[in-house]
């Protein structure tokens, strides 16, 4: 039979579709490779409650399986292997014994990405859950103020959320979990205790210059540019040096700042106070060392390429009130010429208004007699400002504290000026009524907090915080203590919310895909046996105490296989996502695989969810078919892999695009998640090209617009002007709803329906070319695993 394609459906496809159950076979793959081995490590060593022996898990051996695949069809057997680890008991005075240590068997997928269980074939649905990071939120308070809310939500642990209080509207609080409020800059000074929690920053020179700002001005439209003075003046962990010369540029310990005079004038603001000895400010806040650097200046010298080491100290209300607040000098007008007095913006006049709640960036002095008005840092009440005006002080050099910051101070009180007071009264508000020593405070912290076991970011969340709050990465596999909340993290939140108070950046819509993540077999089963090896660790401790000192510790006696073996079991025989597998025909076998539900452990339920969660999104576009997804009460909860959708290594979807060079477009192809894509002006898949790339209308002349994706909106823009082009039009659309011809002329709630119809379709026992194809048939039968595929050219 003869195939026809009119000439004007021809659209070539510029990239050839995925291997259609790779998300399965890869997630599994990741598991047994380095899943698997990480969830050892992270419980090794397990040690008794005397600490006298320690029970390390090395390695593991995964055996044969004990029969074949066609096997355990036959006899309702499970495709298992055994597992074996390699465990080491080592004991004060004793020699180390080392033993391999049956824990259990694991169940193998087959290479049609399925399970055999009890002889019958099961799916494990990947899971669309929200991912773990740093999220911002507004809501309006009763006084008609957007209020700003930050939830930290990591992969193991609970959530922890920061948000303003309902009485006082700009006091910050943090809660961990279900536990009481603390203010925040407590909880700020608390983090200066534990040193994992103070690795400084290494960013470069160009990066800390456009990254690094606490303020922007809205003066200049929506761009809000940065205000030169308020460069978040973060303290060099390390000094700069010049490689070439040895030269120290910039002393440990120095603050960064814009300019050059502003450096200076900083400078001369903590020297004034270490004239004066009298001073109750002059301490080791204000030493010589703490000196101010321009980072002009550095960048001058060393170039933009270099590497600084950046820290936020906030023990100390001053180290606070210097990160957070913005330098002014605040000019008397009777000492001002009416030239000055014109030019001079309202802001920037010494006035009673402006003055008050301001705190002092230098001392104030008596201009007769020298005499100290106002020691810096202190703040502005109705005595110190009736005291300038007395004196009759020419100008006042201030801070002007962000009204978040300086509310939540008050709110902290006198009680507590460092970090071991800050622990102390964090200890006092959670366990009220206990008896209160900075050791039992520091571990209440250090056990909520960072503890690996219990709390852990994980590499999305460490990967999505980072790239929230402009931090640099730390790589693929970031250390465990950098996948706990840092200093860092906590003052860029709060500089995130500030900026958000101004106008600037955005806050989040859960519902996007860059917020959401696909959770696929592999992960599944690792979450499933964090709980198994949690139990596992309790019983071998309590084996370990209960053995005396000179009782030989036999490893196999200690570990106990019933809680690997049950956590299995019920993963993969009564979890809501691991499903018999749809085998009506080989499309049903295929979406089954592919599919993605937002139900399962942590997950939303059907009767919680509620409308814009079942929504089609925009940024679904190419990643989740907006077409198949069941009817009834799970309608947008389950839905489906557009055919060249993929998820990369942190489990967020990813779909492809050609990329458009000056109107040509060429056959490079870019991967884009979907935090990526909406910022570029992308033509759709239908565009006609011509041999040289070139968009054309229907007669083949060159088009002078087209309309193309940019954000939410559809603008039409010149070829010149267009970034990328999809790869196919029916890129869009899963593979069941590919299948059907033409497609377009649908109307939406029937195409649905022929979507999931044709996975009902009974087989042919003699299968035939169809007599009108949309040309994925092919591949789905092969992928789907339903038929015979040689392994190499030839005739059968």
């Amino acid at each position: 039979m003869r195939e026809v394609q009119h000439a004007s459906k021809r659209i070539p496809h510029a990239t050839k579709i995925p291997y259609l159950i790779e998300v399965q076979r890869d997630s599994y793959r990741w598991f047994l490779e380095e899943g698997l081995l990480e969830l050892f490590h992270s419980f090794s060593p397990i040690k008794d409650f005397t600490e006298k022996r320690e029970l390390y898990l090395h390695d593991f051996i995964l055996g044969q399986p004990k029969y074949s695949i066609e096997e355990c069809r036959d006899r309702d057997m499970t495709f298992e292997a055994p597992i074996k680890v390699r465990v080491s008991i080592r004991q004060e005075n004793r020699e180390e014994i080392e033993r391999d240590v049956y824990i259990g068997e694991l169940p193998l997928m087959t290479e049609k990405g399925t399970f055999v269980i009890n002889g019958a074939e099961r799916v494990v649905v990947s899971q669309l859950a929200r991912s773990p990071g740093v999220y911002f939120e507004e809501n309006l308070s009763l006084s008609g103020r957007m209020l700003y809310k930050a939830r930290i939500i990591p992969s193991e642990g609970p959530w922890i959320e920061i948000e303003t209080e309902t009485q006082r509207e700009d006091v910050l609080t943090v809660q961990v979990g279900q536990q009481k409020r603390i203010t925040y800059t407590t909880f700020l000074r608390a983090l200066n205790a534990f040193d994992h929690a103070c690795e400084p920053l290494k960013l470069t020179v160009r990066a800390a210059r456009e990254h690094l700002w606490m303020y922007r001005s809205e003066t200049d439209g929506d761009r809000h540019e940065p205000v030169r003075e308020a460069l978040l003046p973060m303290v060099l962990a390390q000094s700069v040096v010049d490689r070439r010369t040895g030269e120290i540029i910039a002393p440990a310990g120095a603050r960064i700042t814009y300019s050059k005079e502003e450096a200076a004038e900083r400078n001369a603001d903590a020297e004034l106070v270490l004239d004066r000895k009298d001073d109750a400010s002059a301490d080791s806040a204000t030493a010589p060392s703490t000196r101010w650097v321009s980072i002009e200046e550095i960048q001058a010298k060393i170039g933009p390429e270099h590497i600084l080491h950046l820290s936020s100290p906030t023990a100390t209300t001053e180290d606070i009130i210097e990160l957070f607040g913005r330098r002014m000098v605040l000019r008397n007008p009777d000492f001002l010429s009416e030239k000055e007095r014109a030019e001079m913006p309202d802001s920037l006049l010494l006035t009673p208004d402006n003055l008050l709640g301001k705190r002092a960036a230098r001392q104030v002095l008596d201009p007769v007699t020298g005499e100290l008005l106002v020691s810096r840092f202190h703040r502005f009440d109705k005595v110190a400002v009736s005291a300038v005006f007395r004196h009759n002080v020419p100008e006042v050099v201030v801070y002007d504290v962000n009204r978040y910051v300086e509310a939540t101070l008050e709110a902290e009180g006198e009680h507590v000026h460092n970090a071991d007071e800050a622990l102390i009264d964090i200890y006092r508000k959670l366990r009220p009524g206990d008896p209160v020593t900075l050791d039992s405070a520091r571990n209440l912290f250090q056990s909520t907090l960072y503890d690996p076991r219990r709390y852990d970011l994980g590499r999305v969340g460490r990967y999505k915080m980072s790239k929230k709050l402009e931090l640099p990465m730390r790589g693929d596999r970031p250390p465990l203590n950098s996948r706990m909340i840092t200093r860092e993290d906590a003052v860029h939140i709060l500089r995130y919310i500030i900026n958000l108070d101004q106008g600037y950046g955005s806050t989040d819509d859960i519902d996007h895909l860059e917020n959401k993540r696909v959770r696929s077999v592999g992960e599944l089963l690792y979450s499933q046996l964090r709980v198994g090896f949690l139990r596992m660790e309790k019983v071998a401790k309590e084996r370990m105490t209960s053995l005396g000192p000179d009782d030989k510790a036999d490893p196999q006696a200690i570990l106990s296989t019933k809680p690997i073996s049950a956590s299995i079991k019920s993963f993969f025989g009564s979890s809501q996502l691991s499903q018999f597998m749809d085998q009506t025909n080989p499309l049903a076998e295929l979406t089954s695989k592919r599919r993605l539900s937002s139900m399962g452990p942590g997950g939303l339920s059907r009767q919680s969810a509620k409308l814009e969660v079942r929504d089609v999104h925009h940024s679904h576009y190419g990643r989740i078919c907006p077409i198949e997804t069941p009817e009834g009460p799970n309608i947008g909860l389950i839905g489906s892999l557009a055919v060249h959708a993929r998820v990369d290594k942190y489990g967020f979807l990813q779909t492809p695009y050609r990329r458009v060079r000056k109107g040509i477009v060429t056959n490079e192809i870019v991967w884009m998640t979907a935090d990526e894509d909406h910022k570029y002006h992308i033509a759709p898949g239908n565009e006609r090209i011509d041999d040289k790339g070139r968009f054309v209308d229907a007669e083949g002349n060159p088009k002078t617009e087209i309309q193309v994706r940019y954000e939410d909106q559809y603008p039409v823009v010149k070829p010149e002007q267009v970034q990328f082009m999809d790869v196919s039009p029916m890129q869009i659309v899963s593979v069941a709803t590919a299948m059907i011809p033409f497609l377009e002329n649908d109307d939406a709630n029937r195409a649905l329906m022929g979507s999931n119809m044709q996975r009902q379709a009974v087989p042919t026992l003699r299968p035939q070319r169809p007599l009108v194809k949309t040309g994925v048939e092919k591949r789905a039968a092969e992928d789907s695993g339903a038929v015979v595929i040689a392994r190499r050219d030839g005739t059968v």
